[in-house]
């Protein structure tokens, strides 16, 4: 989900894991590997587009200290990892870790994609519990 920040000069790409839930792995390496694949897919969207300078928010601390690390990725993720920081040398993307309730819509988009339940138009009319999230954000 990409947003303008009034006090941000770059763009902001959010990103909710749990857009590509994978039932094949299990606890905390489901839950690392589920946000870096979010991620990449955030840089992929970012490349395609063809931005430069954005920056891409995540919930998962891990999943964002592995994207900005010098240091050699888990096995099981490094493909991934090792993706994220080519795309972001490329493109100028920047990472940045927010509260989970600072990335509650794009939870919420996520969470209604995976059940089927997020119209195709919904950038343009979005679903009353999106709508309800973003007029909650803009008036604090």
């Amino acid at each position: 989900m990409f947003r303008t920040h009034l006090d941000s000069p770059m763009p902001t790409c959010h990103v909710a894991g749990n857009m590509y839930w994978n039932r094949d792995l299990d606890g905390l390496q489901m839950i690392s590997l589920v946000n870096s694949t979010a991620i990449t897919a955030a840089c992929e969207l970012i490349l395609s587009l063809g931005l430069k300078e954005v920056e891409v928010e995540s919930d998962n601390k891990k999943a964002i200290s592995l994207s900005v690390s010098e240091l050699v990725p888990p096995w099981d993720a490094r493909a991934v990892v090792l993706d994220i920081r080519h795309m972001a040398v490329e493109e100028q993307i920047s990472f940045r870790w927010v509260s989970r309730i600072a990335n509650r819509a794009a939870h919420e988009v996520a969470a209604l994609a995976r059940h089927s339940l997020l119209p195709c138009n919904w950038n343009v009319n979005p679903p009353l519990s999106l709508l309800s999230i973003l007029c909650n954000e803009r008036s604090m």
